[in-house]
Parts: structure tokens; sequence; C-alpha cells
């Protein structure tokens, strides 16, 4: 674009920087630029709407960005979030997503397994507690004219409902996997929040939050078709291809449709366990020609990795530099779990693999790291005292163990049997069951 036809601007400076790459990303903006020798960038922009975007420089940061910004930050790394401020057009609106993520970070995301460990009186108290304290910072809220005209207050607010919801319905499966306890009934909450939740607003397509909570809706009406005997189901083949069926029969709005049946079937093909028939079955339902052309890919390439084919070699290299290769533990059963530094998931599974590790010392279990740069590899094993068999994919994300595994996200967990094939290509973490799957 020109440069008269650019309509953000935003700029700062960072003091004791992690990483020189600074990166904008949002619906329709993926900027990316590097920071001068004094710690200082500027990025410009072009975005059609108002919308939630995200500043990164190693950490990342809520970001709302309107036509005519003009955003000026300044920020610590030493203490990212703390530290983080706006000046400029749209900063008001800024500094009130600084301070809400603190309050998430302070009363949920730090305590987030203790929250979810709560008994249901106690977690619905606290969730409410956070969201109340969120809703006084936004009633505090004073933007400028400009600022109310892109309608943040009122989009804000379906954000909060949207957010809050989202705990709520994953409230049940985060207890589960933190207590290995069944909680209790969660329908009528459910139900409360399914009334307030239009499921048909095809509008509302562009807010990854609105996306989420159409998902754990879709989940919830798929346990509600298996009964009592969902929490036994959901990390199986068949309960994936029901919520397919769900998606289908359930929702009316065809563009809500077609993206909860593509989301669904994404997930369920990368796990190379769809047959031809359920495959041609999601096809006809998608005239989204985009979405058709990436699930015939990943089908295409999901086809090498099936149970029971040979398991494609793995090369790697352990703290020493030296190479390890899949052969070297031919004859045992290798459980791998692929990671990465900048996967929160994947850290917080840490302790449970590890003590998997421990009580099944039948199997050989190892740690993959896929980060792009080693140097943070490294530094995490050291900062969390890492055990095990740690193993690095130079190449990180673009190395062939992560293209020959078609790995996409993290943590992805692998099972090869004793003859080097697969038995799992996308087995269960460590909370998820993979016991049962190794006696199998």
């Amino acid at each position: 674009l020109k440069q008269d036809k650019w309509n953000v601007t935003i700029e700062g400076k960072i003091l004791h920087p992690v990483t020189s790459i600074v990166r904008i990303v949002g619906p329709d903006v993926n900027l990316q630029t590097r920071l001068d020798s004094e710690g200082k960038f500027k990025v410009k922009a072009f975005i059609k709407v108002a919308g939630y975007y995200k500043f990164i420089n190693k950490e990342n940061a809520p970001l709302y960005l309107k036509p005519g910004d003009r955003l000026n930050l300044t920020l610590d790394s030493r203490q990212f979030d703390e530290t983080l401020s706006y000046r400029g057009s749209g900063a008001d609106i800024n500094n009130y997503l600084i301070r809400k993520y603190l309050v998430m970070e302070q009363r949920f995301y730090n305590r987030e397994r203790d929250v979810f460990s709560m008994k249901k009186a106690g977690f619905i108290s606290r969730i409410e507690s956070i969201f109340s304290q969120i809703h006084l910072l936004l009633t505090k809220l004073e933007p400028s004219k400009a600022d109310r005209n892109s309608g943040f207050m009122e989009l804000e607010k379906k954000m909060l409902f949207l957010e809050k919801a989202e705990l709520y319905f994953v409230y049940p499966k985060e207890y589960r996997k933190n207590t290995r306890k069944d909680g209790e009934n969660m329908d009528a909450v459910f139900a409360e929040l399914i009334k307030q939740i239009d499921t048909n607003d095809s509008t509302q397509l562009s807010q990854a939050k609105y996306r989420e909570v159409l998902k754990l809706i879709l989940d919830k009406k798929t346990r509600d078709r298996f009964g009592k005997d969902a929490s036994s189901q959901q990390f199986t083949d068949e309960f994936a291809k029901m919520k397919i069926m769900t998606a289908i029969d359930q929702f009316k709005d065809k563009k809500i449709r077609e993206y909860l049946v593509y989301s669904t079937a994404w997930h369920q093909i990368q796990k190379g366990a769809v047959n031809r028939d359920l495959y041609n079955r999601i096809m006809r339902q998608l005239s989204h020609k985009k979405w058709k052309h990436k699930l015939a890919k990943m089908y295409k390439m999901m086809q090498k990795l099936q149970k029971g084919m040979a398991a494609p070699p793995i090369h790697c290299i352990n703290t020493e530099g030296k190479q390890v290769s899949l052969a070297d533990f031919k004859g045992k059963l290798v459980y791998i779990d692929v990671w990465s530094t900048q996967c929160n998931p994947c850290l917080k599974e840490i302790p449970y693999l590890e003590a998997f590790a421990r009580k099944n010392n039948q199997l050989v279990v190892l740690s993959i790291s896929i980060d792009n740069d080693i140097e943070d590899w490294k530094k995490m094993l050291k900062k969390r005292k890492m055990k095990g068999i740690q193993l690095y994919a130079e190449g990180g994300w673009q190395s062939d163990f992560a293209r020959n595994y078609v790995i996409w996200s993290t943590p992805t967990y692998i099972l090869i049997d004793k003859k080097g094939r697969i038995k799992s290509v996308r087995a269960p973490g460590p909370r998820e069951g993979i016991e049962k799957l190794i006696v199998d």
C-alpha cells in the first residue's frame, strides 16, 4: 500500500529487549519489523475495521486497533505486562486492556490449576469476582469520541461475557484433569449461558473468542448425545465424528455450520482418523474452496501416517549436541512429547509427563523441542531443570521431523510401537488416558 493509504501507526521503545522482532497480528494484519539499536520501532498498517489484535515481542499483549489510531508504547521486557503503557490516539482503550490482562494474570493465569481444582461453588464465586473487577475497570474507561464511535465498549462487553462463558464450559474437563475426579453437574449453568449466546450470528465469526465458544457449545451438545458415557468417550474418534454430525444437524446458519464442520474435521483429519466415507461427507458440507483445499491437503499427508505404517525416521540432537535417532530405540515402545518453550500448555504438562515416565519405565519417553531458536530450548531446560531424554529438532517448526509428522501445534504426542510402526500419530497426553493405549 502507498503511504497515504496507511491508517494506523504503532511505534515505541522497548527497554532490555529479549528479541529484536516486533509483530502485530490480527484479523487482517500480520506485520513484522525489527528494533533499531536504541530499542525503537515503527509500524504502519492499513486495517479495514476496528478489532482485537496482538502486540508480540517474545511475550504478547492484547491490542485494539481502529482506523486513525496513532499509538506510542513503552515497556521494559524484564516486567513486560507491568510496564507496558500507551500514549496517543487509542491509548485509553489499550491501557484498559493491559489492566484487564493484569487482573486475569494475577487472579487466574498464575493460579489456573488451583482455580480449576475448586469445587463448583468456589469456582463460580472466583470467576464472577474476577469479571466483576474487570467490568469495574471498563466502567471507569472514558474513551475519546473516536474510540466511542468505534463501538469498543459494546464489543468488549460481549467479549467479556464470552471469555467468562469459555471458562465455565472448559471447567468440567479441567477439573477432571487436575483432580482425576468428576465434578458437580454444570448443566443448569451451561443452559443459562447458551440462552444468552446467539449461535447463529455469523457476523461474529471474525472474533476468535466467539469461534472458541461456538466450538465449546458444539462439544457440550455432543456430550449430551453420549449421555453418561461422555466423559470416557470425549477423546475417542467416535466422539469427534459425532461432533461433525452434531454441527451438521444442530446449527442453522450456513457459515457457522461450515466453520464448525471445518474446524472439527481439521482436528480429526490431522489425527489420521477419518475414513474415506466420512471425509467425502465432510467435503460435501463445505462450499468454502480454501477450507476444502486445506482439508484435502491434510488428508493426503495423513494417509502416510496411519496406524501400523512404518514411522518416518527421526534425527535430533541431545543436550550434548550428539545425534539421536528413532532407530536407537528399536525394540522399545516410544512415547514422544513434541513441545516448544513458547507453549504454555506444554510447560504445564511437564510435571505430569515426568511422573508418567517414572511410573512407566517399560517404555522410552522422548521430549522433542521444535523451537526455532535452539538457545530458547537450552535456557528452558536449565530454568525448569527438566529431566528425561531431551532432544532438539534442528530447524524447529521447519525441521524434517515437524514436516514428516505434520506437526502444526504443540503439545503433540506420538506413540510408536516396538517394531518402529505408528501406534498413534496423535496420542493422548499424560493426563488424557495414554496408559490405556500403551497396554492395548
